[in-house]
């Protein structure tokens, strides 16, 4: 995400456009500063935690079909 792209999310914001679970700006705005760390040196691959997030919610890898949960 460029400076530009941020910028037009933040005014999303202010302007309410774009509700804050829906914008990317604020995914990690409930983040400890440790984690945030990690993600940033790489110990932490955040890719891994969302595919992962979105196997327990019940969707394949790519978010756009719902599993079949028996």
């Amino acid at each position: 995400m460029n400076d530009k792209e941020y910028k037009e999310l933040q005014q999303a914001a202010v302007e309410g456009t774009i509700p804050d679970s829906k914008n990317p700006i604020f995914i990690f705005s409930l983040t400890d500063n440790e984690l945030l760390e990690k993600i940033v040196e790489g110990r932490i691959d955040c890719r891994i935690l969302a595919a992962r997030e979105l196997e327990n919610r019940g969707y394949s890898v790519v978010g756009k079909q719902k599993l079949h949960k028996s």
